[in-house]
């Protein structure tokens, strides 16, 4: 049996990243999370002792950092905050490979901050600031755009079904 090597260059690295926000690039990441939690509802199963679960439904949560350098879209999400209106945007990330011959990129189309959002700071004890925000999304907006090919293909029983639909 021989053994397979990786090619380090072809290893996505977590540490290089860019955002954009409604198109337009805000930062190079520091830190970003996409989470998906599907709620499942416990049941019973017909002529089982097996108890199943069912999914009722999923939310998309997105916690993403990075070095500030201006405030760029917080005018945006104070204006809209002033009249009790929610800042929802478009985000895309990108993470590449060292030599960037490969990247990967999610689109998702309907994403809205969430939770506290600090307008301004100022800390005379930082060296730099960052800011960290929360947001959710909504999950039929997402779509991975660019997915580096391993030749395999990912459908599922389940996912054949949908889709076939």
């Amino acid at each position: 049996m021989s053994k397979k090597t990786i090619d380090p260059y072809r290893v996505l690295i977590g540490n290089k990243g860019h955002m954009k926000i409604d198109g337009i690039e805000i930062a190079e990441l520091k830190n970003l999370k996409i989470k998906i939690t599907p709620e499942m509802k416990e049941i019973s199963l017909l002529d089982s002792v097996t108890k199943g679960k069912i999914m009722t439904n999923v939310s998309g949560k997105i916690t993403f950092e990075f070095n500030k350098i201006y405030s760029r879209f917080k005018p945006a999400v104070l204006e809209c905050y002033k009249y009790l209106q929610p800042f929802s945007f478009t985000l895309e990330a990108t993470v590449y490979t060292p030599d960037k011959s490969g990247e990967e990129t999610i689109y998702i189309g309907n994403c809205w901050l969430d939770g506290d959002i600090d307008i301004f700071e100022l800390n005379a004890d930082a060296d730099f600031l960052t800011e960290k925000f929360d947001a959710e999304f909504q999950i039929e907006s997402a779509d991975f755009t660019d997915v580096i090919d391993d030749k395999h293909e990912w459908e599922t029983k389940s996912y054949k079904t949908v889709s076939n639909n």
